[in-house]
């Protein structure tokens, strides 16, 4: 008779999710923040700030050298949130599989095995997304927030301000008012408006070259009349164009390729929500802005030093699948995924934001 257990353990549960995450289209975020795996749970780095090269001051030939101060930067200082949750194979389940045939390739039984396996996929996609949502809360607004109730009516709630002395939102976020608004399709200019920020940024030393933003905030752009104003024909005629073309001679201009973020998720109360937020866009530099920092969860802890009758396997740098075995009555097997996750933000400085 076959045993579930052997059937559905982490290892192949693991292998399973990895195969199937090859073949999705990555996280944005995890390509401007890669991921990085740490023993423990607290998250450190220094975010610098950013200024131009400050001439070396003139100085007597036979002078002492002038002492120049350092620039500085703000230590964040974080203790990683943890995330978990578990699905259940029911006895019923459990005793389907035991009737089926032991060859795990015969269809019926390889058919319960699927969904066995499908019901730890669905935790492990449940997992990114919470880095994910991360990711793009900290970039449009150098916070990240999160709440939910859980089953037990307790709200786990975490908070994380990476602007600790406020210049970032001083310096780097513009907050468009009245007429300037990009939802006044008439009065506004969003053309101008990102130039005199990408000059602004240039000015202290940084090259802004991407923008990410939702889908509302792309309709508005194409809605423009300044942005329409590029496909007029020179006797007046309004050329039709697509959000393609309106992004790309966007990009023409001001030289910041934008890209329309559609992925969308779930969250804890039930809300279907974009990463990106609306009446926002967000612009950063070429290269890496920090990292996705995974820390060792207690399932990982168990697994490295073989406590226990659980079987684990760590997927996506930090995400740890396990499966456990439980005695009842009824006999099942539960599948838990758990994550200790927090992005760094080295490159803050040189990330600027525009709201409206």
């Amino acid at each position: 008779m076959a045993d579930i257990f052997d059937l559905v353990d982490a290892k192949a549960i693991g292998e399973y999710v990895e195969t199937l995450a090859g073949s999705e289209d990555p996280f944005l975020g995890a390509t401007i923040f890669p991921s990085k795996k740490i023993m423990g749970l607290d998250l450190k780095f220094v975010k610098g700030y950013k200024q131009n090269a400050v001439a070396l001051r003139p100085s007597a030939l036979g002078s002492r050298a002038l002492v120049r101060d350092r620039i500085g930067g703000a230590t964040i200082q974080e203790e990683l949130p943890f995330f978990r949750e578990k699905m259940i194979i029911p006895e019923k389940l459990r005793q389907e599989l035991a009737r089926a045939k032991q060859d795990a390739t015969d269809p019926y039984t390889a058919s319960i095995i699927e969904q066995i396996f499908d019901d730890a996929k669905t935790l492990t996609d449940g997992a990114n997304v919470q880095p994910e949502r991360q990711r793009m809360q900290l970039l449009f607004t150098g916070k990240i927030a999160i709440q939910a109730s859980d089953k037990d009516g307790k709200q786990p709630k975490f908070d994380y301000d990476y602007d600790v002395d406020g210049k970032w939102a001083k310096n780097n976020v513009i907050t468009l008012s009245g007429n300037n608004k990009w939802t006044d399709h008439e009065n506004s200019n969003p053309i101008l408006d990102i130039m005199e920020l990408v000059d602004n940024a240039s000015n202290i030393g940084v090259k802004l070259t991407k923008a990410i933003i939702s889908p509302k905030t792309s309709r508005d752009l194409i809605q423009n009349k300044n942005v329409k104003a590029l496909f007029k024909l020179a006797d007046g005629t309004q050329k039709v164009f697509s959000r393609a073309d309106a992004l790309r001679e966007i990009a023409n201009v001001t030289g910041v390729t934008i890209a329309v973020y559609n992925k969308s998720f779930t969250d804890e109360n039930g809300k279907d929500k974009f990463y990106a937020p609306d009446n926002a866009i967000v612009f950063i530099p070429d290269g890496t802005l920090g990292s996705t920092v995974y820390g060792t969860t207690p399932e990982e802890i168990d697994l490295m030093s073989g406590y226990g009758n659980a079987s684990t396997s760590i997927v996506n740098t930090g995400v740890a699948v396990t499966t456990h075995k439980t005695y009842g009555p009824p006999v099942t097997v539960e599948t838990i995924v758990s994550e200790l996750v927090l992005p760094s933000f080295e490159r803050m400085a040189e990330v600027f934001v525009i709201n409206y």
